[in-house]
């Protein structure tokens, strides 16, 4: 009778997987806490190895909720093992502490009562206030810097002593300041009107609390004066300017085109104004003014000059007018010097007649020649020295 080769009828089952085993369909085995039938012939090649759908098929497997479960568990007692030896770490440190705390605190306890040397060659303040009470009672001691008597205590000598200091800094304090006003002569806003200059101290550390003899400050004018002026610097007080002379500013003394320094004179409660010097030109001529009043003019023309009058002879050519650059108030010297076309003529000004015309537009023309020229052409220069305020 013939045989008939069922095969496998059942399941076998084989246990934990194995890579080093062959396995058969139908073999069972268990991976991962799960477990597998083997669906086609294998060897190397477990249920959850790559590719290892084509040769087994779960049997018994977990669910997802199982598998997240049993992850948070594990890393649960993953943090539970790294706390415990966190905690030990910890527990071993505050051992450490505890006994090096015990150590420190002796060691104070030893420097604060002992009766012997806590350190080699070291005393408690226990055996230093012994010694100090053995000196007596310091505030009792009644000795002055000079030798005499004197009933204050210790206490109140190192009372005297701080206000002396505090005395001292303050001194200092003003004088630094004091110095640094001096030395910067400290630049200024002004924030005033002609003739009305109101200042603001733009260095806050050179700021004065008061007008003091001898200081010094620096401003570009906002506008010129047009007569006598006041000033007043960070609200401290009205004060008039006076010339370098003393006398009350003439119009145009203070100038927008340089800087003003005044200087405070204490005895007459005013500021001295000092002035660059002043050059000038315009259709008259050329012209220079200090600030002590002086002032100089040049003027150069043409003009037709007919002598008619022997060598060293006088020549009066009546009242002539001319304008000058500037306006003097008085005149000290009028030089004159004549360049003829016709030949050389020097004529000189005779000094000392000047008529009533304060301003210089009119003078008597008198001239001496040195030569006999007759309806010279002459180019005449004028130099005039003079004042341009009166001091």
């Amino acid at each position: 009778m013939p045989t008939l080769n069922l095969g496998r009828v059942r399941f076998n089952m084989r246990g934990p997987y194995d890579p080093n085993s062959d396995y058969l369909t139908h073999d069972v085995v268990t991976d991962d806490g799960q477990s597998y039938v083997c669906i086609a012939d294998v060897t190397g090649t477990g249920p959850n190895d790559a590719g290892g759908a084509t040769n087994w098929e779960g049997m018994l497997l977990r669910g997802a909720d199982y598998n997240a479960a049993r992850d948070q568990a594990v890393q649960a007692a993953s943090n539970a093992g790294s706390s415990a030896t966190a905690a030990s770490q910890s527990a071993n440190a505050a051992a450490s502490d505890r006994g090096e705390a015990q150590v420190a605190r002796d060691k104070s306890q030893a420097w604060a009562e002992s009766n012997t040397a806590p350190e080699p060659g070291s005393k408690s303040a226990k055996t230093w206030a012994a010694e100090a009470a053995s000196y007596g009672d310091p505030n009792q001691h009644n000795v002055t810097a000079n030798g005499t008597a004197d009933t204050r205590t210790a206490a109140e000598w190192a009372g005297q002593t701080l206000s002396n200091q505090q005395a001292i800094n303050g001194l200092g304090t003003a004088a630094t300041a004091r110095a640094e006003h001096l030395a910067s002569s400290p630049y200024c806003t002004d924030i005033g009107t002609a003739n009305a200059y109101a200042l603001s101290v733009n260095y806050t550390k050179a700021a004065p609390t008061s007008y003091s003899d001898g200081d010094q400050y620096r401003f570009r004018a906002g506008t010129s004066n047009t007569g006598a002026s006041t000033v007043n610097i960070n609200g401290l007080g009205v004060k008039p300017l006076v010339t370098v002379t003393g006398v009350a500013l003439p119009a145009g003394y203070i100038r927008t085109d340089v800087d003003t320094k005044i200087t405070y004179d204490a005895a007459n409660e005013r500021f001295i104004t000092d002035r660059a010097p002043e050059n000038g030109e315009n259709a008259n001529g050329w012209f220079t003014r200090w600030a002590n009043g002086r002032a100089s003019a040049h003027r150069r023309e043409v003009q037709v000059v007919n002598t008619d009058v022997s060598s060293g002879a006088l020549y009066a050519g009546g009242v002539s007018s001319r304008l000058f650059p500037c306006v003097f108030t008085s005149i000290w010297t009028i030089d004159i010097f004549c360049d003829s076309e016709t030949g050389e003529a020097n004529l000189r000004w005779v000094a000392g007649n000047f008529g009533e015309d304060v301003t210089l537009t009119r003078w008597p023309s008198v001239f001496i020649c040195d030569s006999s020229p007759s309806n010279a052409s002459t180019e005449i220069s004028y130099n005039v020295e003079g004042l341009w305020y009166e001091s």
